[in-house]
């Protein structure tokens, strides 16, 4: 890759900052190239986007050997392919590739799906449909009730996304015994654990004291 001149000193900070994006919480102690994600929040999107572009190229030219078709958000990618053949050989691809820039693909986050209707449940789009508008009550109850029925049938999806956005809503809109089953699951020490600041504050503005205290801690045993 050929960087001009003028924009050197960018390329320099991005590789300054992947190595030491951990100083918050273990002081500037260089780490192996990698993209920090939820840490920084939007940043660390837009900084995996800058970093991976000659990779997205290399894929793209490889998914349409296979009439196969590439998405990407952030770290999360997703292959669509004719068959489970094609998939696998297009991991193994794509593992090769990112190794070359010091990256690699967690295998236990793997996830593969039989048609488009289990990949559907699993980002719970359906869920997300109805929170568009967080001001509309009803809707807001019936994603509620969406959530409840995918716990209990253990259907796999990504949870914590759900779980985010609920909490992002206005807490009045939801039916007094939703609101009660939706605290016990926000407050789980692997759920607050995950969030940043404003979602922390945005829940703990309405705890009671003995709630507030175990959410603190929760967050005093982070680093532990």
């Amino acid at each position: 890759m050929i960087i001009p001149k003028n924009k050197y000193v960018y390329v320099e900070l991005l590789y300054f900052f992947l190595k030491n994006w951990n100083k918050k919480f273990e002081g500037y102690s260089t780490k192996n190239v990698g993209i920090p994600m939820d840490e920084i929040g939007d940043t660390s999107r837009l900084i995996a986007n800058y970093y991976l572009q000659e990779y997205d190229k290399i894929i793209f030219k490889l998914c349409k050997r296979y009439n196969a078709r590439y998405l990407r958000y952030a770290d999360d990618q997703i292959f669509f392919t004719l068959n489970r053949e094609d998939a696998l050989k297009l991991l193994f691809q794509s593992s090769k590739e990112l190794f070359k820039i010091g990256l690699d693909i967690n295998s236990s986050k793997v996830i593969e799906f039989e048609n488009l209707i289990s990949f559907r449940k699993y980002w719970a789009f359906d869920i997300f449909n109805y929170l568009d508008d967080k001001k509309n009550r009803k809707n807001i109850n019936k994603a509620f009730q969406l959530y409840s029925k995918y716990k209990l049938s253990r259907v796999k999806f990504k949870e914590f996304s759900v779980l985010k956005r609920l909490v992002s809503v206005d807490f009045k809109l939801l039916r007094p015994s939703a609101k009660k089953i939706l605290f016990t699951q926000i407050l789980r020490k692997d759920f607050v654990s995950n969030l940043d600041y404003w979602f922390l504050n945005k829940i703990y503005q309405v705890l009671n004291p003995r709630a507030k205290k175990g959410v603190f801690e929760i967050v005093e045993n982070f680093n532990r």
